[in-house]
């Protein structure tokens, strides 16, 4: 393949990426333009790597053994990124569209460093996804959000050339917070269409919850204190390690972590302000034009 092909077959890939990025809905900032673009660029190649397998493994059409041959293939792609060429990776991409991210992943890997060790223990959580359903306690879900999101933030900090252990820790303290405030969103869809519950069985036997009541909507004042027990664990993590995150970071990547912390305390308060009460528990919230603009206020003003 000529330097020429491969230049095309990458930007093709970005573009791909980017129109991944910006058309799926976060209620956290995803690589936003808070960040300078040589940042982005990377940024956006993890993310979508990261929502492939996601959609694998949250498929409704596709059946247990064909969503393990998809992420264990997905596996021995990344394992062999660094010896795998251009041409090869676009084969693949030939056979399945939606590995089209496959090209920019690998220059990004080339040109930041990437760490192909984390890119891999993410697909740990997802091979997860495919064999668990239940937690049973906060502890074991705490095990979980160890490789589905603690190196999401430590990948976004090797970018950042961050590498000493309190922001590290304090990174896998917030990363966590953020997949479990992600869990309290959607305790329905995740139920409904996955067949599962990251609310801890303890927590729900504690409280003498039904799985049930989320199929037929009906939703109690003890859901709301399950919830609201878990979001304050949530709550604890950031605030007691926000700051060991922040005051290594700067310029527009600090304030990109700091809206993306200031999104997640914001999306706590939501709940617990009576905007999903009883009668809606189960609906998840969604961040306007409006509620971003504070979010981004808060990030530039709040220390």
């Amino acid at each position: 393949m000529t330097n020429i092909n491969k230049n095309i077959l990458i930007k093709n890939s970005f573009n791909y990426c980017s129109n991944i990025t910006k058309n799926h809905y976060e209620n956290f900032p995803v690589a936003s333009k808070l960040l300078p673009k040589k940042l982005r660029s990377p940024i956006i190649a993890i993310y979508t790597y990261a929502r492939y397998a996601d959609d694998i493994v949250d498929s409704n059409i596709l059946n247990q053994k064909q969503k393990s041959k998809l992420i264990n293939e997905l596996e021995r792609i990344i394992e062999n990124i660094d010896k795998v060429s251009y041409l090869e990776l676009k084969k693949l991409t030939d056979k399945n569209l939606s590995l089209s991210f496959l090209s920019h992943l690998k220059d990004s890997i080339n040109k930041h460093n990437i760490s192909i060790n984390l890119l891999l223990h993410l697909l740990i959580a997802f091979k997860q996804d495919i064999i668990k359903n239940k937690y049973s306690d906060f502890q074991e879900l705490l095990y979980y959000c160890k490789y589905s999101a603690n190196p999401i933030g430590r990948l976004l900090l090797n970018l950042n050339n961050v590498t000493d252990k309190k922001s590290l820790i304090a990174s896998d303290n917030i990363c966590s917070a953020l997949q479990i405030i992600n869990f309290m969103q959607d305790i329905k869809s995740d139920y409904i269409e996955r067949k599962r519950c990251y609310i801890p069985v303890d927590i729900l036997e504690k409280y003498n919850l039904n799985l049930s009541d989320i199929i037929s909507n009906q939703s109690s004042l003890n859901w709301i204190k399950a919830r609201e027990e878990i979001l304050e664990q949530a709550y604890k993590l950031i605030i007691k390690n926000k700051q060991n995150l922040l005051k290594n970071l700067s310029g527009r990547f600090k304030l990109e972590i700091k809206a993306i912390i200031e999104a997640a305390l914001y999306l706590i308060n939501k709940f617990k302000n009576n905007n999903f009460t009883q009668d809606n528990i189960f609906q998840r919230p969604y961040l306007s034009k409006l509620d971003f603009i504070k979010i981004f206020i808060r990030a530039l003003f709040h220390k």
